[in-house]
């Protein structure tokens, strides 16, 4: 099977997880005033995954810009990824896998980095969105997401869903430290927003 078709296929289940965490976040009657339905993730008119649109992500973003205050926007954006991590767990095994007991008995920082970057290569396959992981010191990771892959109206939104993936992720593999997460802005001419990820040791 070609990464495309795997891509093709994989997507849709992705964009279901995102529309599943924002329901659970949200509350059904809210989702619904931004998704333009008032039922269940179980039973609205994203209930069929085939209707569910490829930007859904962009399209939830679009929605909180309008609605919501931005603050509030990015900590729900945050709530939404951290909630989109579980359902995504039990969807796919390639992400499931990753806490498997070989990998728990790494060390800390090898075991971090190895699943992050496996992390970020697959969410990047299954959702069509470039991402990249660059470590720029210990314990201190960055995902960078190009403008060129989004769409430009919704700003750095995407990015917050984003910073709240990789917490929850991070905090699932390994509960006993710390995980802070912000989201930066790059004036270069890729534009680029970076979610970082800093690791502090429990103490």
């Amino acid at each position: 099977m070609t990464a495309f078709m795997k891509n093709k296929e994989l997507r849709p289940a992705f964009t279901k997880s995102v529309y599943e965490a924002a329901v659970e976040i949200l509350g059904s009657r809210e989702a619904g005033v931004i998704f333009g339905d008032s039922h269940t993730a179980s039973s609205g008119r994203y209930s069929d995954i085939s209707a569910m649109p490829d930007d859904l992500l962009a399209e939830m973003s679009n929605e909180f810009i309008i609605k919501y205050h931005v603050n509030t926007a990015r900590g729900l954006m945050i709530r939404i990824g951290e909630a989109s991590f579980n359902i995504l767990r039990r969807k796919f095994d390639e992400i499931n896998d990753m806490g498997n007991i070989e990998n728990r008995l790494c060390s800390f920082e090898k075991k971090l980095q190895d699943t992050l970057q496996r992390l970020v290569t697959f969410i990047s396959l299954v959702s069509d969105i470039p991402l990249e992981l660059e470590k720029i010191n210990q314990g201190r990771y960055c995902l960078n997401l190009s403008k060129k892959g989004i769409d430009k109206s919704t700003g750095d939104l995407p990015s917050y869903y984003f910073a709240g993936l990789l917490r929850a992720f991070s905090t699932w593999l390994d509960s006993r430290q710390n995980y802070s997460i912000e989201v930066l802005q790059q004036d270069d001419a890729q534009l680029i927003f970076q979610t970082c990820l800093t690791v502090k040791p429990a103490q």
